[in-house]
Parts: C-alpha cells; sequence; structure tokens
C-alpha cells in the first residue's frame, strides 16, 4: 500500500518487502502490508529491489517531467515484447513507497544480526541502537513488531551483558511510548516479569534507568500493564532499599509512581484501589523518602518531590518540612515577574502544599 495517509482511494496492490528466505513449499515469504497493519499477503503486488533501484535510477539521472516519473507495473503489453509496461505515478507516491520500502528492509537487516548466532556484543549494541531509532516512529514499531522483532528484544533483556539488556530496555521503551497497539502486544511477550527483576537495587544504575524508562513507556496510558505491574509486586520491587539508589534513578522512579497515581480511570479499567495503592506506598516508607528529596541541588529533583508529596499527602504527614517548603517558596517568589510557565507551576503547587500543611496543623491544634 503506497504510504500516503491523505489518498482519496487505495491501490490496488499492497506495497510488500521481499527478501531471500522462502517458505516450506518453495514460495517466496513477504512481510508487508494491508491496510498498515502488517498482513502478510503472497497475492499482492511485489516490487523487487531491481525495481526500486530503477525508480531510483530514474529520479536521480533522468530527473522527472512534470510531477510523475515512469514506474514499471508489472502488467503485459500488447505493443512490446517485454512483461512490462510503463504507468505514471506521482513522484511523492514513489518517495514514500522508497522510504516504506527501505526502512523495512533496515529493520529485517538489523533483525537477522540479533537472530545471528554469530553475532558478537558490538553487532548486538550497534543493531539494537540502529533499532532504537527507527522504532521510535510509530508505525515502525508495529512494523518492526510484526517482522517478530520486538519477541526477540525482550528475549535480549536476559542477555550476559549489560550494555546489551540496556540497548534492549532502550528499544522496548522506544517502542511502545504512545503506542498502544504495541504496549499490548509487548504485554503477550511477557515484558514486565523479565523487567521487574533488573530494578533490584544491586543492578548497575544505567541498566536501573533504562529499564524504568522502558516500564515508563509501556505503562503510561495502558490499563493491562498498569494491573500486571502492580499485581507483580513492582511497587514492592521499586521501593526496595531506596537508600541504595543514586538520586537519578529515585527521581525516575518517583516519576512513574506519580504516573500511576494519576493514571486516568485506573478504578474503572484496573482492578486497582487508589487507596490501598496510598496506603500501600505509605507502608513503603515513601512518606520519608519523597521529602528528602526537597533538600537536593537539582531543581528537576525537587520538582519530582513536589508533585508526589501533593499526590500522596493524604496519607503521609509532612507537618515538619513546613520551613524548607516555606524557604523553596521564598526562593520561587524572589522573581515577582516570572513567566516560565513550569515555574509558575511548581509555585502553586508549593503554595498549596504550605496552605495545606497549616490548615491540617490548625485544626489538629
Amino acid at each position: 500500500k503506497l504510504m500516503k495517509e491523505d489518498m482519496d482511494t487505495e491501490p490496488d496492490g499492497t506495497i510488500q518487502v521481499s527478501d531471500t528466505q522462502s517458505d516450506e513449499d518453495g514460495a517466496p515469504r513477504f512481510y508487508g502490508h494491508s491496510d498498515r497493519r502488517g498482513a502478510i499477503n503472497k497475492a499482492t503486488k511485489l516490487f523487487t529491489r531491481d525495481e526500486l533501484s530503477e525508480m531510483l535510477r530514474k529520479l536521480k539521472d533522468d530527473g522527472p517531467k512534470g510531477d510523475h516519473i515512469p514506474l514499471l507495473s508489472g502488467e503485459p503489453s500488447s505493443s512490446s515484447e517485454s512483461t512490462n509496461t510503463v504507468t505514471s505515478i506521482p513522484i511523492e507516491e514513489i518517495r514514500q513507497l522508497v522510504t516504506f520500502h527501505s526502512e523495512v528492509q533496515l529493520m529485517l537487516q538489523y533483525l537477522q544480526v540479533l537472530m545471528d548466532p554469530d553475532s558478537n556484543t558490538e553487532d548486538l549494541i550497534k543493531a539494537l541502537d540502529e533499532l532504537e531509532y527507527y522504532v521510535h516512529q510509530i508505525d515502525n514499531a508495529r512494523d518492526f513488531d510484526l517482522l517478530g522483532g520486538l519477541a526477540v528484544v525482550v528475549r535480549f533483556l536476559n542477555y550476559t551483558n549489560t550494555d546489551v539488556q540496556c540497548a534492549a530496555a532502550h528499544v522496548l521503551g522506544a517502542a511502545t511510548q504512545g503506542n498502544p497497539e504495541v504496549q499490548k502486544q509487548v504485554l503477550t511477550y511477557q515484558a514486565i516479569p523479565i523487567l521487574l527483576p533488573l530494578l533490584s537495587s544491586s543492578k548497575p544504575e544505567i541498566l536501573q534507568r533504562r529499564v524504568l524508562y522502558a516500564l515508563g513507556s509501556l505503562l503510561r496510558g495502558h490499563p493491562s500493564s498498569v494491573e500486571e505491574f502492580i499485581t507483580r509486586g513492582g511497587i514492592e520491587i521499586v521501593s526496595e532499599e531506596i537508600e541504595k539508589r543514586s538520586e537519578i534513578v529515585i527521581v525516575k522512579i518517583m516519576t512513574l509512581i506519580t504516573d500511576l497515581l494519576t493514571f486516568e480511570g485506573l478504578e474503572e479499567k484496573t482492578n486497582i484501589s487508589l487507596s490501598d495503592l496510598l496506603s500501600q506506598l505509605s507502608d513503603l516508607g515513601w512518606c520519608y523518602y519523597t521529602p528528602q528529596l526537597l533538600n537536593s541541588e537539582m531543581q528537576n529533583s525537587i520538582d519530582k518531590s513536589l508533585i508526589l508529596m501533593e499526590k500522596i499527602i493524604n496519607v503521609c504527614d509532612f507537618s515538619k518540612h513546613l520551613s524548607i517548603l516555606d524557604s523553596i517558596h521564598k526562593k520561587l517568589n524572589i522573581d515577582q515577574n516570572i513567566t516560565d510557565e513550569d515555574t509558575l507551576q511548581i509555585l502553586k503547587l508549593v503554595h498549596r502544599l504550605i496552605y495545606r500543611l497549616k490548615t491540617t496543623k490548625h485544626e489538629l491544634c
């Protein structure tokens, strides 16, 4: 299918990607798309590498006449001995076709590297890094999954080399970000039970960070992933030995927890109770850990701490942190002409926290 989203009508054929592999019956095995969902269809039009090379040659050497260029149609002609006739196709559609073909072919090549038992660690990391670039694009992520690639990437999370594990987690995060169809598929590959043990505080910091990135992308906006993460003990795992984790990792964990607490329709779309989740966070020490970062030298850490404090304030007593909240408020208020929207939001957040804590303190008295 020509990759043009605003086409009024669909072409009869579907653009396919061919490789040298064959099915058991000897027929070529094609990887491609039908309605952009990747159906494998052997009956549709196949554009070979030679045909695409010819198109590119015409684009480069001959140049288009007007806004169309010749394209081999593969249909018999009564005026020529050749089995190919020449039709016209808009140049933009050719460019889209060539781009689609080349990206799928490249992802296939990198997938072959991952599946090659002779590939060394350097080969694997390079292939994964290249794939991470391509699967950021939603359609490419779907394509790669339909080729069986994401199932292979998930297996590399258990690889013996940390750098390979990190690269695999990075690919997984890029592919699932804002991509519900891929999120659903990755869940079936048992990605969560493989990712969770990699969050142990004993694991290298860089691996913890990459795994948190992958989990954040997989969970965001996807109820089934959220439910599995929580029911498999994800909250307990990220809360283990917080004092042994780096500040960067703690901030990422707090961001993940905040995302869970602000998940739209959490109780309606999952079997998770918000009140139970808040109680669990309190029991696991987050009432203590969260305000510790108010003393950080990194503004991002302070911001993330403030945001989570507001989300869990109903189950925590933050009254002893009033003085530092006042200090933060005064510091932010020094500039009377704040124009940065993020800073304004943080200032309002600090004000709400102070008001809430002072009001609660007064009521208790």
